[in-house]
């Protein structure tokens, strides 16, 4: 009789291991998926297939190949969408071997061309070499701009970017 006690106890308390176990694991599995369920994957916005195909528009835009006849590409042209913020763009460098001071003027005027508008810059940050337009590319408002190295060791160089870009809000990107 004792072996009989004995056993059922030891059967019982295995029966009762694996069940406890078992609940354990059913827990963590609900509680893993109900955290899947009410909390976002990420903290920023991810690019939506929509924002990946305005990418892709911007990458194949002409006003990108416009340049100088002193410019000359430097590198690849860059594009995609930015998962932190949705903002789709593109982007190509170039290289001149003569001054900048006549690149604003000649960008103005070939996407004026190209069906640009000007777009509004706010008053602190206008000057005769910014530049800033826009056109509605895929229902959404899409910037140009040209830009310049900010780090000192190139202040003087004669390298410059052509970017375009647009984020969900439509909000003015240059």
């Amino acid at each position: 009789m004792k072996r009989l006690v004995v056993a059922v106890l030891v059967v019982g308390g295995l029966a009762g291991a694996v069940a406890a176990v078992g609940v354990l694991g059913v827990g963590s599995f609900v509680v893993d998926r109900l955290g899947l369920l009410l909390m976002p994957r990420s903290p920023f916005p991810r690019c939506t297939d929509d924002d990946k195909r305005l990418a892709s528009a911007l990458v194949v835009l002409s006003i990108l190949d416009a340049r100088p006849v002193e410019a000359k590409p430097d590198g690849k042209r860059l594009g995609g969408c930015n998962d932190d913020d949705r903002l789709a763009y593109a982007e190509q460098s170039y290289r001149l071997s003569v001054s900048r001071a006549d690149v604003p003027s000649f960008y103005r005027e070939a996407a004026i061309k190209d069906g640009w508008k000007s777009a509004p810059v706010p008053k602190q940050e206008e000057s005769a070499t910014q530049v800033c337009l826009t056109k509605v590319i895929n229902s959404r408002n899409v910037y140009l701009s040209v830009g310049y190295s900010d780090r000192p060791e190139e202040k003087d160089s004669d390298d410059y970017f052509l970017q375009v870009s647009s984020g969900p809000s439509g909000s003015n990107l240059c």
